[in-house]
């Protein structure tokens, strides 16, 4: 696994940036082209030892250079083979991951370098049961698709995603303390009101969610 903020990373760097662009759609059929993060603030260990779950959020938005960086760590392609900055189980690459913001929802698809414009509006209070959830720039959703997956049974195929998800959220939390982001993890949410907003097939499930945005300052 690779954390897209560390610096000097020499050679493999330099093929991650080429290999890494990603395209945010606003809304078809506008797109934004925009590189992975080159410098996420802080080194590695610097940002682990300031991870942390954060509540405090303002009301806010990110620009969509923004929302395309934290995609891309959570699960952008970083090498030429289609590998991506997580392990997946078997290779399927089934957990997907969508970004619920101001403007609307988008659904990312690592290996189209793109995110895909899926409904418009603020859909940000539906993401959680939690007053700041509506107030976080964007709510990460990590949905698996599970006729992509290798499992043989539904519980199977929910564990392994899971697998996915969980180092997804670490990367964002991890790039979200290099850029002084508050983030926090969330397993509250109503299935069947965010699945609707996402427009999820019968095949996709969700299996946490995230808040990152700005934070208020520390009194």
């Amino acid at each position: 696994m690779r954390i897209c903020f560390i610096k000097s990373l020499g050679a493999v760097a330099l093929t991650l940036a080429a290999a890494a662009t990603v395209t945010f759609a606003l809304e078809p059929p506008q797109n934004i082209i925009v590189m992975p993060p080159k410098d996420g603030g802080y080194t590695l260990v610097k940002a682990i030892e300031s991870r942390h779950s954060d509540r405090t959020f303002v009301d806010s938005d990110f620009s969509s250079t923004q929302v395309a960086e934290i995609l891309w760590c959570a699960s952008g392609e970083n090498r030429e083979n289609g590998g991506l900055t997580v392990p997946t189980a078997l290779g399927k690459k089934e957990v997907f991951v969508y970004a619920v913001t101001k403007q609307g929802i988008y659904k990312f698809l690592p290996n189209e370098k793109k995110a895909l414009f899926v409904n418009k509006g603020d859909f940000r209070k539906d993401a959680g049961m939690q007053d700041f959830v509506g107030k976080a720039a964007v709510n990460l959703v990590y949905v698996i698709d599970k006729n992509l997956s290798g499992g043989k049974t539904d519980a199977d195929k929910v564990r392994m995603g899971a697998f996915s998800a969980g180092a997804m959220s670490q990367n964002v939390a991890l790039f979200a303390a290099s850029k002084g982001y508050g983030n926090v993890v969330r397993g509250s949410f109503d299935k069947v009101k965010l699945g609707k907003a996402l427009k999820l097939s019968p095949s996709e499930e969700i299996l946490m969610t995230q808040s990152v945005g700005p934070i208020a300052p520390a009194k």
